[in-house]
């Protein structure tokens, strides 16, 4: 008979309130009996992108055979990765009807329609929020989300939503995400370790672990357990152990070269946070990122770049040829998508080198992603990490073929390396269906609204 949360507590007391949530957010073995953990990255960035530039020459087919090039176009800078990434064409949007850019970032992780105009605006729990529960049990961290200049308190501000469709809000100031999660955790990187603060409470935890740890043996003797609840305690057991490593972790040296080379920016002159420190602000928030998730201080990470409808940062750290003479880009991604409404001149060419260059940050993550090895492969192997956005192209609003790009193996779920043409006009529910299976989860049989991922996985 199995074990109820009301039978642990009767039995066992408080204790068992700690160790119910571990059991139902233990995690399946891995694909391929991996050992490193699994890891969700998003990374959003509003106004789609010029369709013309965005998709390969050529014809779908896998990266070895060099049936496509992606030369020439939005994707040029990931050229070094295409061995690493799914460049999927045919996926819709499947959004509500409102105004495009709230909808569409309502809707690109909880797979729901906009609720409201006010807060909460979604209609459910975003997926990052959700596996930030299920994959980051245990760590100090369940997801990180960052924010790079989104200045404007809209419904298209936010992709990031928890149980009620409330919205989560973003860390924008990587000086800030710094030192109040990092500092305290890496110490200085040789080994200085944490505060006293910390170690502490530590301490206090371990203590309460032990208690647990030792009366998992008792109830699987005193219930009556079947394999399969000996099993599940098991795996609680191991959960218990590997939260006393992540604990044990804190306080031992951090050699870790990403770990030195954030904290030796880090702890130097801040970076204004204004528009014209967009580029700075937004690597330091991808390098944040990558050592967070090198440290396992999370397994869940959302990144937005910019936000759709209004007040994105003009890029004038871009420069267009204008008859051979190189001038600033004095307008944000969201007006140029908007040219000639916008009276921006010359908007497609502009739009051509701020699609290249958005996707070239997106290659930057790719590669630090890379970098990192583990004794499985890399982190990049062991992760999901998408190029996500609100429209299909940002002129027209359209929704079908979303330009989504997926990177990493999953820990060996996923086959990586082709461009694809998919059957149909698949749901974007689909697609994150299909990165829940893919990072283990593969009793959830659906995601979003009614209906919308009936259509099955797509990777």
């Amino acid at each position: 008979m199995p074990v109820s949360r009301r039978d642990l507590l009767l039995r066992f007391g408080p204790a068992a309130l700690l160790v119910w949530p571990i059991v139902r957010s233990a995690q399946p073995t891995h694909a391929g009996g991996n050992i490193s953990p699994r890891r969700f990255i998003t990374f959003f960035s509003s106004s789609g992108v010029h369709q013309p530039f965005f998709w390969p020459t050529g014809n779908p087919g896998t990266a070895a055979s060099s049936s496509y090039d992606v030369t020439g176009t939005s994707l040029e800078g990931l050229a070094p990765h295409l061995d690493d990434i799914i460049i999927p064409r045919g996926i819709r949007m499947n959004r509500g009807g409102n105004d495009s850019h709230n909808e569409g970032s309502c809707s690109i992780l909880t797979g729901r329609d906009q609720r409201a105009e006010s807060s909460p605006y979604a209609d459910g729990e975003s997926l990052d929020n959700y596996l930030g529960k299920q994959l980051s049990a245990g760590q100090p961290f369940e997801s990180l989300l960052m924010g790079t200049r989104l200045q404007c308190t809209r419904p298209s501000m936010y992709i990031s939503f928890d149980e009620n469709g409330v919205e989560n809000e973003y860390l924008q100031n990587p000086f800030d995400i710094y030192n109040s999660l990092f500092a305290p955790l890496v110490g200085d990187c040789q080994g200085g370790g944490p505060s006293p603060e910390l170690l502490a409470a530590r301490d206090r935890r371990m203590s309460v672990l032990d208690v647990v740890s030792e009366r998992t043996s008792v109830m699987q003797a005193r219930c009556g357990m079947g394999q399969a609840q000996s099993q599940k305690l098991e795996r609680m057991a191991e959960s218990i152990r590997s939260i006393e490593q992540v604990l044990d972790s804190i306080g031992d040296p951090v050699t870790s070269a990403n770990c030195e080379d954030v904290r030796d920016v880090m702890t130097g002159k801040p970076v204004d946070n204004t528009d014209a420190n967009y580029p700075t602000i937004l690597k330091l928030h991808i390098d944040l990122m990558v050592l967070a998730l090198e440290l396992d201080f999370t397994r869940v990470a959302t990144i937005s770049l910019s936000l759709g409808g209004s007040c994105g940062a003009p890029m004038t750290w871009l420069q267009w040829d204008n008859n051979g003479s190189l001038e600033t880009i004095d307008s944000g991604h969201h007006s140029t998508t908007h040219g000639l409404q916008r009276n921006v001149e010359n908007h497609i060419e502009k739009l051509r080198i701020i699609d290249r260059w958005n996707f070239d940050q997106f290659a930057y993550l790719v590669g630090k992603l890379k970098e990192v090895e583990e004794e499985d492969g890399t982190l990049l192997d062991n992760s999901i990490a998408w190029y996500a956005s609100d429209v299909a192209d940002g002129g027209a609003h359209s929704t079908n073929d979303m330009p989504f790009i997926v990177a990493g193996r999953g820990g060996g779920s996923l086959e990586t390396g082709y461009y694809a043409q998919l059957e149909g006009t698949p749901n974007h529910q689909q697609l994150l269906l299909s990165f829940i299976h893919k990072l283990g989860l593969t009793e959830v049989t659906s995601w979003g609204k009614p209906g919308a991922s009936d259509g099955g996985l797509i990777l």
